[in-house]
């Protein structure tokens, strides 16, 4: 069971992890706020809500703004989306002139942010929409090319591939008896019941949903599977499960997640992959990394086969002491 300090679950992952451990922790401003300090043997290892002091500045801004991400990866022939960016107002014809040279469907996401506020667009009143949203976080705007594939996240640390695991879209299955709107309400509580994010009815999803030729008030058929997102964000419902790393992976992936972090300059990364299939090679098939966090989300880990297993957090710190010492 894990035991909760603070309003960071991140960071509570971590805290929980190093008592089981056996690590010593010294909180800094009072046991509820998500800040303090383990100790490796002579060392201090610093956190903040979920994010560990083992980056350095400058590659943290890197792993922030998801274009200069891509630079660099393409400059490394590292597979990533084409993506422009937006400066100016998000008219039809400036997405037409600015990203006149991407092939759609598009996505569409914040400068700084790798989150998407609008995935697989083609039409042009979708795609201005999720340039608004997108504008409450950032002014300029990433527009770039959706891929295909399943979604899958690796935790990478130093030159170890510490965790791989497939996201999953949020979805429901139909009882033929129940309403879609029912059906996500329901299964919107479980989540939340269970501490993560529930699932908003918002544009996005109902935009989705009318493209499978329903609406909230339809009643699936029994054993339909009904999508409710394109993307597979924890904070828009989605779900995760593990990969055995010797089995489930091609080492040439395997290799590009370390490559990707070390290019950039990251002791500790997430890496987020598209792929149409985690076990072929990344020099084979159509795919492409869609975002390098300098501060990986854990919680899609430690809920993976909604198991509440906190060993990820655990091996990232057990490989931090041996380091140290």
């Amino acid at each position: 069971m894990l035991e909760r300090y603070t309003s960071s679950f991140e960071f509570d992952l971590y805290r929980n992890a190093a008592a089981e451990l056996g690590i010593d922790f010294e909180p800094l401003l009072g046991e509820d706020e998500p800040l303090g300090y383990f100790s490796l043997g002579a060392k201090r290892l610093f956190v903040q809500r979920g994010r560990l002091g083992v980056n350095n500045d400058v590659s943290g801004a890197i792993a922030h703004s998801t274009l200069r991400t891509y630079r660099l990866l393409e400059r490394f022939r590292l597979p990533c989306p084409r993506a422009v960016l937006l400066k100016s107002d998000g008219t039809v014809e400036r997405v037409a002139g600015e990203a006149g040279r991407l092939r759609r469907p598009f996505v569409v996401k914040s400068r700084a942010g790798a989150r998407a506020t609008g995935t697989r667009l083609t039409d042009n009143a979708d795609i201005v929409a999720a340039i608004g949203r997108a504008r409450r976080a950032s002014r300029a705007v990433l527009i770039e090319e959706h891929i295909d594939g399943r979604s899958y996240t690796a935790i990478v640390l130093g030159t170890a591939l510490v965790d791989v695991i497939e996201r999953i879209p949020a979805h429901v299955v139909g009882d033929g008896v129940t309403t879609l709107r029912q059906l996500i309400e329901a299964r919107s509580d479980e989540l939340i019941h269970a501490a993560r994010t529930g699932i908003r009815l918002d544009r996005e999803l109902r935009r989705i949903v009318h493209e499978q030729g329903l609406d909230l008030a339809a009643v699936p058929a029994n054993g339909r599977p009904v999508a409710l997102r394109a993307d597979a964000d924890a904070a828009t419902g989605a779900g995760s499960r593990r990969l055995d790393l010797r089995r489930d992976l091609h080492p040439d992936n395997a290799r590009m997640f370390v490559r990707a972090a070390r290019r950039i300059g990251l002791t500790l990364a997430g890496v987020d992959f598209v792929t149409p299939d985690i076990e072929r090679s990344c020099v084979d098939c159509v795919c492409a990394i869609v975002a390098v966090s300098r501060a990986p989300a854990l919680a899609p880990h430690y809920f993976a086969d909604d198991a509440g297993d906190n060993r990820v957090a655990e091996k990232i710190l057990a490989k931090l002491r041996l380091a140290a010492h």
